[in-house]
């Protein structure tokens, strides 16, 4: 008598397995639109993490773009698949790189935007724009280049911006980088460069304006710390807002968004 019930039971559990509802869409975990802007043409684009996602093409997850014409052009690309993708989905690694490309587009500006709250919410870690270098799209919203442009997206789950070291200076694996960030005295901005070389610091408020030439001479190898502290090149206070820190070095150049509150 037990044992029939028990098969009844084990029947029944069977029957409401197989009615409960099947989620066919596959939702990424996360996916972020890329704008390329170019005089009067646009492209959005997108990338994100999948765990169902491969190094390869998905067919349900990558969206293909028909090739190339006579004008600007975006997409990114896969080295084992032969098309241009408008959505290039990967797995959840902890390292990860997306290949973009613009093509028709020799001598023109081009401007790539990105909505930083939107990445915020959606990103655990950091995701950085590497271009000769890096800059940080957890910093800043935008990037200006000229021509056609091969770049990388590399994204991060554990990043690891700024470490002690044994001799008690600041190191940083970015080339630029500052903190604390929003601030309220003093800003560090850290300076990462390779071998000895000029380099200049500026603060930029948010109409363009130079407002502080913070370090104009030549630093040496490994990592600089340049304080900052919020006052304007003549020593004026400034107003509580967003400022932009430009660093450049050769051909070089980085800009980082800095808040400062009174």
């Amino acid at each position: 008598m037990i044992s029939c019930k028990i098969k009844i039971e084990y029947r029944l559990f069977l029957i409401m397995l197989f009615m409960l509802p099947i989620n066919t869409e596959a939702q990424p975990s996360w996916r972020v639109r890329l704008s390329i802007e170019c005089e009067d043409w646009q492209e959005n684009l997108h990338f994100g993490l999948h765990p169902n996602a491969l190094e390869y093409f998905d067919t349900n997850l990558d969206t293909i773009l028909p090739p190339p014409g006579f004008g600007p052009y975006a997409y990114f690309y896969i080295d084992t698949f032969p098309n241009y993708l408008l959505t290039d989905m990967r797995d959840t690694d902890d390292t990860v790189t997306w290949h973009l490309q613009t093509v028709n587009c020799p001598g023109k500006p081009l401007r790539l935007k990105w909505d930083i709250e939107d990445y915020r919410q959606k990103v655990e870690g950091n995701a950085d724009l590497e271009i000769d270098g890096y800059t940080d799209m957890t910093t800043v919203d935008s990037l200006w280049l000229v021509g056609d442009i091969v770049l990388k997206i590399r994204f991060s789950k554990h990043p690891s911006d700024i470490f002690q070291c044994e001799s008690g200076h600041v190191s940083s694996k970015k080339p630029v980088l500052a903190f604390p960030n929003p601030f309220n005295d003093c800003v560090s901005i850290v300076v990462n460069i390779k071998k000895s070389c000029c380099v200049d610091v500026s603060i930029y408020d948010i109409m363009g304006r130079l407002v502080a030439n913070v370090y104009n001479g030549f630093l040496t190898t490994n990592s600089r710390v340049i304080k900052w502290s919020g006052r304007g090149q003549y020593g004026d206070e400034l107003s509580t807002g967003i400022y932009f820190c430009r660093t450049r070095w050769g051909n070089q150049e980085y800009y980082l968004k800095i808040q400062f509150i009174r």
